[in-house]
């Protein structure tokens, strides 16, 4: 019988990121106002816009996320008046990274089946290209292996990021099921590696007719049973 191994996505398919942002974001926005900042016109909306602004021009994919997230916070803080050294944007990205990770909360239907799945005997990987620490959510203790593009050098769509989850479990692509919310990383990325793609689709979003999942869900709360079906 093949191994029952499982990766996910983290941000917006395990927890809420957009939520976890803007809550550090707002400490942030806090903090600059003490260090004499104005709170004129700047806000967290604004601050999420100059964060897009800053992956545009560095692309996404390539650049670093600790600096794209300092420069945004460095120009957040210009906008506010505040000519912030290397010294204070440090301090507001550890201060983001911080009240992030504690604001970090996972979807209602997560930890139910996380317990089922690991219950059941699947080994359960976080694959991201993105760099929340699961620790304070409750759900940690079901994730076997966690897997950062910045830490393996490879982000999804591309092959070595499913072929890091096989290298870290003893797992062959074929045997690899993988869930997530993005048509372009998660399902086109798993599809192309040979893995089975789970496309989570919380917000009913129409599909790309480029891109097709093997299932599509809309709650955590049917993948048991599509899991069921593969590992009967």
């Amino acid at each position: 019988m093949p191994p029952k191994v499982i990766s996910f996505d983290g941000d917006d398919t395990l927890w809420d990121f957009d939520y976890a942002q803007r809550v550090s974001l707002s400490s942030v926005l806090r903090r600059i106002a003490q260090l004499g900042g104005s709170s004129h016109g700047l806000d967290v909306d604004r601050l999420v816009s100059i964060r897009r602004q800053v992956g545009e021009e560095w692309d996404e994919e390539t650049a670093s996320l600790r600096g794209m997230r300092e420069e945004s916070l460095r120009r957040g803080a210009l906008e506010a008046g505040l000519e912030a050294g290397a010294g204070q944007v440090g301090m507001l990205f550890e201060m983001f990274m911080e009240e992030r990770d504690r604001a970090i909360t996972p979807y209602s239907d997560v930890r139910e089946v996380l317990d089922s799945l690991h219950s059941d005997g699947w080994t359960i990987a976080l694959l991201t290209n993105g760099n929340a620490n699961p620790a304070e959510t409750g759900i940690a203790g079901y994730l076997d292996v966690l897997l950062y593009a910045e830490e393996t050098g490879v982000r999804k769509p591309h092959r070595g990021a499913f072929e890091s989850v096989c290298d870290a479990t003893g797992c062959g692509l074929g045997d690899l099921v993988h869930v997530g919310d993005s048509l372009e990383h998660d399902v086109a990325g798993a599809r192309a590696a040979g893995a089975t793609a789970v496309w989570l689709n919380r917000a009913g979003l129409p599909r790309d007719e480029n891109i097709e999942p093997h299932f599509e869900i809309a709650s955590m709360t049917e993948l048991p049973g599509i899991l069921a079906s593969l590992r009967p």
